[in-house]
């Protein structure tokens, strides 16, 4: 019987190392599951097999724009590599954030392809963070490609929508969600989580290598001068990857590693606004996948979300910006360029 195990996500749980773990296990000289590598991040880009080029990721779409490789040069290599791998493995583990994404269309496409190869048994897990600490790792990854800021009060996940096309095609027997919480998996480590369910599901005994990769956090004061930058000196590349404001994030990284960054902390009538937006979808995740009891237990009733307005800037969304360490960044940053 073949089988499949697809990792999904959600984005911001841990799916660089994850997907990290996976590829120095495909290295192994003996693996009785296949992950296949594709490309240099692994297969990923999946998504680009059912996707048409306006729904892809970022990542994707910068480099089509750049014209390093079109959308139909790029589906046609990504297709031919994954259909070798499908047709003669029987035992295969996928892992890719973007499937998280997914519409009911493309869902019911990629089931039906994986049928047509013969797979029967399915596993889809994926991880979910609870939406206050979700929106705090979002606005960092945001902040990397665009000045925009999305606000508390606009901030809405929408996990349940993005769950029950998974659930409509695979079936409830076939989903498990995970909360991604560092203290309740093994060793605090998703990875090691992650290695239990594979085991169990291929029943193997495989080990996988949970090192730690490196994904820094940014400070608030970091966030802001990164959003200022783009704002004010990429008007006409805002929503891209940029080379220059991806040099100013690597400054930024050489700075923490002599001072450890603040981790941004959310004010608390901002974190119980984006509690109260997503109130009931918390109740009903806790329900039926016993997720967020923290969330279910501090709130038996919705909090406020009446907070007068929309914050002017970052720096009124995190209770730990601090004037005094913003200009102290600027003066780090520019004795570095000058």
């Amino acid at each position: 019987m073949k089988r499949i195990f697809l990792h999904i996500g959600s984005p911001k749980t841990g799916t660089t190392s994850i997907q990290h773990a996976l590829e120095r296990f495909s290295k192994a000289p003996v693996a009785a599951i296949d992950y296949p590598i594709i490309e240099k991040n692994g297969h990923k880009n999946i998504e680009i097999m059912f996707r048409d080029a306006r729904r892809l990721n970022r990542v994707i779409q910068t480099r089509i724009r750049k014209k390093q490789i079109s959308y139909n040069e790029y589906k046609k290599t990504f297709e031919q590599a994954f259909g070798i791998i499908t047709r003669q493995s029987e035992s295969i583990l996928l892992s890719s954030e973007f499937l998280f994404g997914f519409s009911g269309t493309e869902v019911k496409e990629l089931k039906h392809y994986l049928d047509c190869k013969g797979f029967e048994e399915y596993y889809i897990l994926c991880y979910l963070r609870d939406p206050p600490s979700f929106y705090v790792s979002l606005v960092q990854q945001l902040a990397k490609a665009s000045s925009k800021i999305v606000y508390p009060s606009a901030f809405k996940s929408n996990y349940i929508r993005r769950l029950e096309p998974w659930i409509g095609e695979f079936g409830n027997q076939s989903i498990h969600v995970a909360e991604f919480d560092r203290s309740g998996f093994p060793f605090g480590n998703v990875v090691n989580d992650l290695e239990k369910r594979i085991n169990t599901f291929f029943d193997v005994d495989i080990s996988l290598d949970s090192a730690a990769d490196s994904n820094e956090s940014l400070s608030v004061e970091q966030l802001v001068l990164l959003a200022n930058y783009r704002k004010i000196i990429l008007q006409g590349d805002d929503g891209f990857f940029d080379s220059k404001s991806s040099k100013l994030i690597r400054l930024f990284t050489e700075l923490n590693q002599s001072n450890k960054a603040k981790k941004p902390i959310l004010k608390s009538s901002q974190r119980e606004v984006i509690i109260s937006n997503h109130y009931h979808e918390i109740k009903e995740l806790n329900s039926r996948f016993d997720v967020f009891n923290h969330i279910a237990t501090e709130f038996p009733v919705p909090p406020s979300a009446d907070i007068g307005g929309d914050p002017n800037g970052l720096e009124d969304v995190f209770q730990n910006f601090s004037t005094a360490d913003y200009s102290a960044l600027v003066s780090r940053i520019l004795e570095r360029l000058l």
